[in-house]
């Protein structure tokens, strides 16, 4: 089952990649900067997106447009990852408002998330700070 999971955490990092691409603040920066944001990001974003399908009263994810076996997945499934990966997710959703786990919300955070200048290797986070502002 994690290994079932890893692949869809898979999946879920190449749509991140996509969604980044579309924004033209992200397609006018350099490479360089693109990868360091998105290594940075990546796990951020991913930990949003669970939070929006977590269901809290079954403890489980649901995942939106998944073959039927994956369609839910048990939070206990990261009990066999490495680290307090389990613990520190429970922790994270288990004080995540329930009013924000809204699409255009996480879409917003998700940004945040993405254009953060303190990323290592970010050779330009001055670009990314301007974009902060806009």
């Amino acid at each position: 089952m994690l290994l079932d999971v890893i692949n869809l955490t898979a999946v879920a990092i190449r749509r991140l990649i996509k969604m980044a691409k579309k924004i033209n603040a992200f397609k006018n920066m350099c490479q360089e900067d693109q990868l360091a944001l998105l290594k940075g990001g990546c796990t951020e974003m991913m930990i949003l997106r669970s939070a929006l399908n977590y269901d809290s009263d079954k403890n489980m994810w649901k995942i939106p447009h998944s073959q039927e076996k994956m369609s839910k997945i048990k939070v206990e499934v990261l009990k066999e990852a490495k680290g307090n990966l389990y613990s520190e997710h429970a922790r994270f959703v288990g004080t995540f408002d329930p009013r924000w786990r809204d699409e255009n919300i996480i879409l917003i955070l998700s940004a945040i998330a993405l254009f953060t200048p303190d990323r290592p290797r970010v050779v330009h986070s001055d670009v990314i700070k301007l974009e902060q502002v806009k």
